[in-house]
């Protein structure tokens, strides 16, 4: 009697492990394809980092080549006016 009432408590305790196993192996599976989400995730932020910093490098490389440009363009004028000015004075 007492043999039989220790082996269903076995079973329902056997149940129970298999169902907090199998819980535990869910959290588990599921925490698992979280981290690798995050993962992925952190990729595509490192990714878009990088994209933008060589948009940002480009686009200063073409600004300081269109500064430089400019500069030259005024550096230019600036000489093309002392020299009309100076010519003026001869006559």
């Amino acid at each position: 009697m007492v043999f039989v009432e220790v082996s269903e408590m076995w079973d329902d305790l056997e149940g129970i492990d298999d169902n907090i196993f199998e819980k535990e192996k869910g959290h588990m599976e599921a925490e698992s394809e979280h981290n690798n989400n995050e993962k992925e995730t952190q990729r595509g932020i490192v990714q878009q980092i990088q994209k933008v910093k060589t948009w940002a490098k480009t686009s200063m490389e073409k600004t300081d080549q269109n500064i430089m440009r400019r500069q030259l363009e005024m550096m230019t004028y600036i000489a093309l006016a002392m020299d009309m000015y100076n010519r003026m004075d001869v006559i």
